[in-house]
């Protein structure tokens, strides 16, 4: 698993997300997403991503990365969502 932790400039954490393999195979993994309440230690949102290699690439799909309680304030807008795969190189060099 990998634990990020937010914190403010004053070092006060804020945030806290933890990634867990849920399943993998040679080509393939899925990742549970949680984000975490610092002050109740209680998750805000949890969510299964799954990312795929192909031809040396790894392909995110992104169509779930967006916390629907985050979405309920646009309820009463029109707002659309495009989302498909993030591709990020087997090898990144800078």
């Amino acid at each position: 698993f990998l634990t990020n932790t937010n914190y403010e400039p004053n070092g006060k954490k804020i945030g806290k997300s933890v990634q867990t393999v849920v399943t993998k195979s040679d080509n393939a993994i899925v990742l549970k997403s949680e984000t975490f309440n610092i002050k109740e230690d209680t998750v805000l949102y949890s969510v299964d991503v799954k990312m795929t290699c192909k031809n040396g690439k790894w392909y995110v799909d992104m169509s779930n990365m967006l916390d629907p309680t985050m979405l309920s304030q646009y309820k009463d807008m029109q707002v659309v969502v495009d989302a498909d795969e993030m591709e990020i190189p087997e090898k990144p060099t800078v």
